[in-house]
């Protein structure tokens, strides 16, 4: 990036990419293609690993505060936990009748908080649903956690924003 220039340095062939998250740390990044995930080294621009599992398109990705693990989840109804040791899935929550469009790490890494069409949002740690908000009223899209897990600001598909104590 130069003032008044913007030239291309790298390119990467990621057909039907939708969705892009760098780490905390900003020397890793994962893209999304479809159901996959491919994780790539920003310094080396090098193809690290690709995490697969997912059976349908995946609609969101969050790094751990550590940026040792990833989480997805999808319209498949799956919300993973992944360990970039490895690329493996450690954790796994499946509800075939959800469409997950949102996931989001607590402060510690614990834990995720996932949204999606059944208008709830959930708080998963090692797998298990250890919190529940139903939200009868509004179909939440995307979340987020403020410092110190305090406040959980939801943004809804009908275009209003909630905080909620958490």
């Amino acid at each position: 990036v130069l003032i008044e220039d913007l030239r291309q340095y790298q390119e990467f062939p990621i057909k039907s990419c939708k969705q892009v998250k760098f780490s905390n740390g900003g020397h890793l990044f994962a893209a999304v293609n479809i159901s996959n995930i491919i994780i790539y080294s920003t310094y080396t621009f090098e193809k690290l690993g690709v995490l697969i599992s997912h059976t349908a398109l995946v609609k969101s990705v969050c790094w751990s505060p550590d940026d040792l693990k990833l989480a997805s989840a999808g319209i498949d109804g799956a919300v993973y936990e992944w360990s970039l040791q490895g690329y493996s899935r450690v954790e796994e929550n499946v509800s075939r009748n959800v469409h997950y469009s949102c996931v989001v790490y607590n402060q510690t890494g614990s834990g995720v908080v996932a949204c999606g069409d059944d208008r709830k949002i959930t708080e998963l740690i090692k797998s298990s649903t250890s919190r529940e908000l139903n939200t009868p009223t509004s179909r939440v899209q995307q979340l987020l956690l403020t410092n110190g897990d305090k406040i959980l600001i939801a943004g809804t598909m009908e275009g209003t924003v909630s905080a909620v104590v958490w």
